[in-house]
C-alpha cells in the first residue's frame, strides 16, 4: 500500500511538471530562442573568429591548395547564397525586417507581454484585427509578438508615400490604401446657408465661388468646425443642384443632427472635401492573399489616436472578410500601453479568441442590397465587442489611471505585486474592476466626466453644480462619499507620481540616518554616471533632438486631427524615425572628425564606426538598467526629504484607500448579483461573457454605461 501510494505520488508530481507553463523565452534575433541556440551562436562566433577555426577557410584550404582558388571557392559560395536569397526574396525581406524591428523594439520597448499567442491559427487564411493607440509603434508590436505567422498590413496610402515607412512597407508587402483623409483638399467658396429640409436631408447654399458640382464628387463628404463649440461635423453628400446649391445628410447611427443647423456653420465659411477613398483596389489584393491561405493585419479605426476607448469601426475588415469564399477566423488584438510615448514604454498584446464569420452572413453579403449592409454592421458589431474583450473599457484618461490605482491598492493591501502576477490575470483583474468601478459610481450617481473635475483638494463644488439625484439624502451622501475618496486617490497617486514611488514601496519608505542615505546616494549616483557615459556621446544628441523633434510633431498632428487628445500616439513613433536617420549621421560625423583631427587610420576609423552599433545599444541596456537603479534613488531622496510625519501619514492614507476598496468590493459582491458572478468566476473571463454582464447592466459595451 505505501508503495502503490509513492507510486501515485510521484505520478501526479511528474503530470504536474510536464503542466506547469515554462518562463516566457526572450525574443532574439526575431524568434523565440534558447540557452542552447545562444551556446550555438557564440561557438559559431568563435569559430569564424579564428582562422584556425574556421570551417569554411579549412575546407578551401583542403580542397585547393592555391590562394586564388580558394577565393573562387569562396565567391562561389556567395552566388549560391545570391541564388537562395532571389530564390525566395520576398520571404528573406519579410524576416530580415522582422530581426531589425526586433532590435528597435528591445531599445524602446523594455517589456513586451504576449497573452493569448495560442488563438493564432498555423496554416490557413487569418484576419488581425487591433485598436490603434501608438501610430506605427502598434504595426510593430503585432509583427514581433505573432512570431508564428508572416503578416502583411493594409497602410494608409500618405503612411506609404513616406520615406522611411514607405521602405518598411513595402518591405513587409504592405497594401496601400487612399483614405478619404490623404487626399482631402480645401474647398472653393464659403458656406453661407444650412437648413433642414425634407425627411433626414439638409440643404446647403455656399457663396458664388463655390464649385460644388466639381468637387463634390460620387461618395463625397464635407467637413468643417463649429463655429460655436469647436466640434467637427462630417456630411455626406446625397445631391449636387448647382455649383453652390447641395444636399447633404448626417448618418443617424452615428451622430444626431445639430439642434441649430445654421449655427454650427464655420465663421469663416471655410470647409475641407473628402473625396472617396479608393478601397476596391486593396481590398481585392487582400481578399487575394486570404484565398492563397496568408495573414493579413488591419486597424479598423481606421488612424491611429490617443483616445482609452474604441473610435468607431471602418467597415473595410469586414467586407473583406465577407467577400472570401472560404471561411476566414478574424483575431482581436488588444494593445496595452504603460508609458506608451516614452523609450521604456511596456505594453500588453492581448489575443482573444477568434470570430467565425457565420453562413447566414455570408449568404446575406452575396445577396446584395439592404441584407448586405446588416451582415456587414453585425459582423462589425461582433468584431467590436471581441476587441473590447481584449481591452481595458475606459471612457477617459482619468477613469483608466482610477482602475489601474484600484487595482494595485487591492492587490498591495493582499500582499501582492506587479510581478506576482501573471500579466492575463492582471490584465483581467483591470476589466474587473472596471465593471465594479462603474457601478460604483452608477450607485453614487457620480458621472464619468465629473472624474476630471474632482481635483487634489476634493473640489466637491463640481458636484453641487450637478443636479440633485432622485434618491435625496441618502444618494447624495454617497455621491460625496465616493467623490471624496476618488479625490483622496487622486491627491495620492500624484504624490507618490512626485516622488517616482512605486505602490510597494510605500511600505519601504522610512527614515534612514541622514549620513548613510546620503553616503548610498553617492555611492548610486556615481555608478549611474558611469554607465551612462557610453551613451553620452553616442546616443544623448540624438535623444536629445528626438524629443523635440517628437513634441514638434506632436503639436503638428494635434492641430490636423479632430479625434486627438494630446496627439500622445505619434510622439514615440516620431522619436523611432528621428532616430533611425540621426544616429548613422551622428556615427558618420564623428568618423569625419577623427580622420581629418586624428593620426588613425581609415582602417582604424572603420573599425570603430562598426564598433558603433554595438557601443551604442550596450549604453541603451547600460541607461535602462540605469533607469531601474533611478527608482530607488528616488526612494533614497525620499527618505531624505520626508520626516516621520509625512512618512506616517503617507502609510495611514495608503491603509485608508486599501480598506476602502476592499469594503467597496465586499459591499459589491454581497449586495449585486452581477458583481458576486464576476467575483466567482475562477479564470480569464471571456468575450461571451463581458457581453452579457454589459448587456444585463445596460452599458451594452458602449463608452460610458452610468
Amino acid at each position: 500500500w505505501l508503495r502503490r501510494l509513492l507510486l501515485a505520488r510521484r505520478r501526479r508530481q511528474d503530470r504536474a511538471r510536464m503542466s506547469m507553463s515554462r518562463p516566457p523565452p526572450r525574443a532574439v534575433l526575431g524568434s523565440n530562442t534558447s540557452t542552447n541556440t545562444h551556446l550555438a551562436i557564440l561557438g559559431a562566433l568563435l569559430c569564424f573568429s579564428f582562422d584556425q577555426l574556421n570551417p569554411v577557410k579549412r575546407v578551401s584550404l583542403l580542397l585547393f591548395d592555391d590562394d586564388d582558388a580558394s577565393y573562387i571557392f569562396g565567391w562561389f559560395l556567395v552566388l549560391l547564397l545570391a541564388w537562395a536569397v532571389q530564390r525566395d526574396f520576398a520571404n528573406v525581406c519579410f524576416y530580415a525586417a522582422r530581426i531589425f524591428l526586433n532590435a528597435i523594439m528591445s531599445i524602446v520597448i523594455s517589456n513586451v507581454e504576449v497573452i493569448g499567442a495560442e488563438h493564432i491559427p498555423l496554416a490557413g487564411p487569418v484576419i488581425l484585427v487591433a485598436n490603434h493607440s501608438n501610430q506605427f509603434v502598434d504595426g510593430m508590436c503585432v509583427v514581433c509578438s505573432v512570431q508564428q505567422r508572416k503578416i502583411g498590413f493594409l497602410v494608409a496610402r500618405k503612411s506609404y508615400n513616406t520615406p522611411l515607412v514607405g521602405f518598411f512597407a513595402r518591405v513587409l508587402a504592405a497594401v496601400p490604401v487612399t483614405r478619404p483623409q490623404d487626399i482631402a483638399f480645401k474647398g472653393s467658396g464659403r458656406l453661407l446657408k444650412l437648413e433642414k429640409d425634407d425627411g433626414d436631408a439638409f440643404r446647403l447654399a455656399g457663396s458664388e465661388a463655390c464649385r460644388f458640382d466639381v468637387e463634390f464628387t460620387d461618395g463625397a463628404k464635407l467637413r468643417y468646425t463649429d463655429g460655436a463649440s469647436g466640434r467637427a461635423w462630417v456630411w455626406r453628400v446625397r445631391a449636387v443642384e448647382s455649383h453652390c446649391m447641395a444636399l447633404l445628410s448626417l448618418d443617424p447611427a452615428l451622430v444626431d443632427p445639430p439642434a441649430d443647423p445654421q449655427a454650427s456653420l464655420p465663421r469663416q465659411g471655410s470647409y475641407t472635401v473628402l473625396p472617396r477613398g479608393d478601397y476596391e483596389e486593396a481590398f481585392a489584393e487582400a481578399r487575394a492573399t486570404l484565398q492563397r491561405g496568408g495573414a493579413i493585419c488591419l486597424f479598423p479605426e481606421g488612424g491611429s489616436h490617443d483616445q482609452p476607448d474604441l473610435l468607431e469601426l471602418k467597415p473595410g475588415v469586414a467586407l473583406i472578410a465577407l467577400g472570401v469564399s472560404r471561411p476566414v477566423p478574424i483575431v482581436p488584438i488588444g494593445l496595452s500601453y504603460f508609458r506608451g510615448h516614452s523609450i521604456g514604454a511596456k505594453v500588453t498584446v492581448h489575443i482573444g479568441p477568434p470570430i467565425h464569420v457565420s453562413e447566414d452572413e455570408r449568404a446575406s453579403h452575396a445577396a446584395g442590397g439592404e441584407e448586405r449592409r446588416e451582415a456587414t454592421a453585425a459582423l462589425l458589431g461582433r468584431i467590436k465587442k471581441a476587441l473590447r474583450a481584449v481591452m481595458v473599457p475606459a471612457a477617459s484618461i482619468d477613469e483608466l489611471r482610477l482602475i489601474h490605482s484600484t487595482r494595485r491598492l487591492w492587490c498591495s493591501s493582499r500582499g501582492l505585486g506587479r510581478r506576482d502576477l501573471r500579466p492575463a490575470v492582471r490584465q483581467d483583474l483591470d476589466r474587473r474592476f472596471a465593471f465594479a468601478i462603474r457601478r460604483v459610481l452608477g450607485e453614487a450617481d457620480l458621472p464619468l466626466e465629473h472624474l476630471s473635475r474632482l481635483s487634489s483638494r476634493t473640489d466637491l463644488a463640481a458636484l453641487e453644480e450637478a443636479p440633485s439625484p432622485p434618491g435625496g439624502e441618502a444618494v447624495s451622501a454617497r455621491r460625496r462619499e465616493v467623490a471624496t475618496m476618488v479625490a483622496r486617490l487622486r491627491r495620492y497617486n500624484r504624490q507618490l507620481q512626485d516622488l517616482g514611488l512605486r505602490e510597494s514601496q510605500v511600505q519601504q519608505l522610512e527614515v534612514a540616518p541622514f549620513f548613510s542615505t546620503l553616503f548610498s546616494l553617492g555611492h548610486m549616483v556615481t555608478a549611474l554616471l558611469l554607465a551612462s557615459l557610453p551613451s553620452l556621446a553616442l546616443n544623448l544628441p540624438v535623444g536629445v533632438a528626438a524629443v523635440a523633434w517628437a513634441r514638434w510633431r506632436q503639436q503638428a498632428a494635434l492641430r490636423g486631427s479632430k479625434v486627438k487628445l494630446t496627439a500622445s500616439d505619434v510622439v514615440l513613433s516620431e522619436k523611432i524615425k528621428f532616430s533611425l536617420v540621426a544616429v548613422p549621421l551622428l556615427w558618420l560625423s564623428y568618423a569625419t572628425l577623427l580622420l581629418l583631427a586624428t593620426p588613425l587610420s581609415r582602417s582604424d576609423v572603420l573599425t570603430l564606426l562598426m564598433v558603433a552599433p554595438i557601443a551604442s545599444f550596450l549604453g541603451v541596456i547600460s541607461v535602462e538598467s540605469g533607469m531601474i537603479a533611478l527608482r530607488d534613488l528616488r526612494l533614497m531622496l525620499a527618505r531624505l526629504v520626508y520626516d516621520r510625519r509625512r512618512v506616517d501619514a503617507l502609510k495611514a492614507e495608503q491603509r485608508a484607500l486599501q480598506r476602502f476598496v476592499r469594503t467597496e468590493m465586499d459591499r459589491l459582491v454581497s449586495s449585486d448579483p452581477e458583481v458576486k458572478e464576476l467575483y466567482e468566476m475562477r479564470g480569464e473571463v471571456g468575450a461571451a461573457d463581458w457581453e452579457r454582464l454589459q448587456r444585463s447592466s445596460g452599458s451594452g459595451g458602449e463608452r460610458c454605461p452610468t
